[in-house]
């Protein structure tokens, strides 16, 4: 066959000699290889032949036509092309399982090669590729979900099966759509396998929340404690139920503002309350606790002890949430306890002081007769008439410190004093004792201990006859050693803090008694112990002496044997002393205190 695909100029002339039927056959021909767009032709006009010319006219003119439209037709075409293959490149790209079902056999016709992967629907040509078998939620021939509703997009959940036959849960959504002329189903699936994941794992959170609610409110109905929840953003405060109704407050919403809270609270402890949440609030304390009085709105004032912990966001609080619980009775019992205690102090206080004065004469009395007596037999009786007396006096004066102490009636006297000519006068007093009883004793004074030191020498030195009897009582063998050391205060390196140490080679103290051992009327429970005799007041009252003075008191001990070398070591700890300096004036200044 001959081809027309090309471009020229045919002259007129060339159809000159022809018979009329060929000539207008060949005309024919041409112009149906023109409509065709085989070629392009211009045919010349001469101009000698006017009838051919008419007709060259018109065929040029139908060539031009023809040609624009194939060029139109050729280059839609070259675009729905590309189209078409950028289309096909981003669908086979997408992580989407894609598949066009025939809306009329309901077989899977085409899919994306992601869905080919993950169903292993390679081969489309199979028989059995239907789309209930392996991408319909309804499973069964014959029942289309998409045809069930009348819906032009669907959206739903179903299950795909993979290559194994395994469930893939997805997020099908389905259109209708023309594809090759037929009538059929484009459907879009995405694996939300992590999706459900993600959901189970949120579910069984939630169960775990709710059962941890559930368990958080039960707890809180069984017990005697509110809860609080302060908002330090929107200052919103939220309290549970029954602290609602105890206040006053029965409406189920959180407290709009904490000042409705605030304005509950007891005048007089309301500055307290907010001045200490607010030094909380600034960090200066680890964790808040008070105590204050609250308006229950019907029962007047309760005693509520409340407690929180804040969350911060870059260091700023932003809430704050704790606990209130009533304890108004505790503090009533406390209250009485305190009342009883100070009456019992007053009373042992009186009681001291009428004894004192029989007990006076009566050593006034034992001293004259061991003077005027002769008989060595009568001297040693009053002798011990005077050492029981010494001996009940010394008591009555501890019984009477702890009363002035709890009653808030002793006062400490501040002067200078020289701590090195106190610590002689402990070796000049215990030597003998410590020589009777076989036991070394040592007296150790420090190079940093100032020659003079602002402090009550008196009661010092109450502490230290108190440290040093106990530790030459209760050691059989070995030593007694007195160290006395000082260090500048760091809080204020002007001043010094003192530090005792009083250690002994004795029958040490047990775990338990060594927590109840400052107690008053505490007595060890050890065989030697109870030997020696002994009120269990020494420790109470130096306890209560140093802390007075600012310190602090502890011990360690070891009481058995096959444990180690068994003693105990008692150590003294006051800061905050001041040393005298040259030309300073020693005079003596009061303090009172209280335990």
């Amino acid at each position: 066959m001959q081809s027309w695909l090309c471009t020229g100029k045919i002259n007129v002339d060339i159809f000159q000699g022809m018979d009329e039927h060929t000539y207008i056959r060949r005309i024919i021909e041409g112009i149906r290889h023109i409509s065709n767009g085989e070629y392009e032709m211009e045919i010349e006009q001469t101009g000698t032949h006017p009838e051919l010319d008419q007709i060259a006219s018109s065929i040029n003119e139908l060539s031009d036509e023809v040609i624009r439209k194939t060029r139109q037709l050729q280059e839609k075409s070259y675009n729905l092309e590309r189209q078409s293959a950028q289309q096909e490149r981003i669908l086979e790209s997408l992580q989407v399982m894609v598949f066009i079902v025939d809306k009329e056999t309901k077989k899977i016709v085409d899919i994306n090669r992601f869905a080919a992967e993950k169903t292993g629907l390679n081969n489309l040509e199979k028989n059995d590729l239907f789309c209930y078998r392996h991408i319909c939620t309804s499973g069964k021939k014959g029942v289309c979900s998409l045809e069930e509703k009348d819906e032009e997009v669907l959206t739903t959940e179903c299950i795909v099966k993979d290559w194994e036959g395994n469930p893939i849960p997805v997020m099908k959504t389905v259109i209708e759509i023309e594809y090759k002329g037929r009538p059929c189903f484009l459907e879009t699936a995405t694996d939300i396998s992590g999706l459900k994941q993600k959901e189970q794992v949120l579910q069984v959170r939630e169960k775990e929340l709710q059962e941890s609610k559930e368990r958080f409110e039960m707890a809180v109905e069984g017990s005697a404690e509110g809860i609080w929840d302060w908002n330090l953003l929107d200052n919103e405060a939220f309290l549970s139920e029954d602290w609602r109704k105890i206040i006053g407050y029965a409406n189920k919403k959180p407290i709009s503002e904490f000042k409705i809270f605030l304005k509950k609270i007891h005048p007089e402890d309301r500055k307290p309350f907010v001045e200490k949440a607010n030094r909380f609030l600034r960090g200066e304390e680890v964790r808040y606790e008070d105590e204050f009085r609250l308006d229950t709105g019907f029962g007047g004032y309760r005693w509520i002890l409340c407690r929180g912990v804040a969350r911060r966001k870059a260091g700023k609080p932003i809430r704050m949430a704790g606990s209130l619980l009533d304890v108004t009775e505790l503090k009533n019992a406390e209250i009485r306890a305190g009342e009883a205690n100070r009456a019992k102090s007053l009373f042992l206080a009186n009681m001291s002081h009428e004894i004192r004065t029989p007990l006076n004469a009566i050593l006034g009395f034992s001293s004259y007769l061991n003077n005027k007596l002769v008989d060595p037999g009568m001297r040693g009786k009053a002798g011990e008439i005077s050492k029981a007396g010494e001996s009940l006096l010394n008591l009555i004066n501890d019984i009477l410190d702890i009363s002035r102490i709890d009653t808030g009636k002793l006062q400490l006297e501040y002067h200078y004093s020289d701590v090195r000519r106190l610590s002689e006068d402990m070796q000049n007093l215990f030597a003998s004792s410590a020589e009777e009883n076989g036991l070394e004793l040592v007296v150790n004074v420090d190079d940093s201990v100032p020659d003079n030191l602002r402090i009550d020498e008196r009661r010092l030195r109450q502490v230290l006859l108190n440290l040093v009897g106990n530790a030459i009582k209760f050691t059989e063998q070995g030593r007694v050693i007195v160290r006395l050391s000082a260090v500048a205060d760091p809080s204020y390196p002007a001043q010094t803090i003192l530090r005792i140490l009083v250690s002994d080679t004795g029958i040490g103290i047990s775990h338990d008694q060594q927590q109840t051992i400052f107690e008053p009327f505490h007595q060890s429970t050890h065989v030697r112990a109870n030997r020696n005799g002994g009120t269990g007041l020494g420790l109470a009252l130096s306890r209560r002496l140093v802390e007075m003075m600012g310190g602090t008191i502890g011990v360690t001990s070891n009481d058995q044997p096959e444990a180690g070398p068994t003693g105990s070591i008692f150590t003294v700890i006051i800061p905050g002393l001041d040393t005298e300096t040259p030309g300073e004036n020693s005079r003596g200044e009061m303090a009172g205190g209280s335990s």
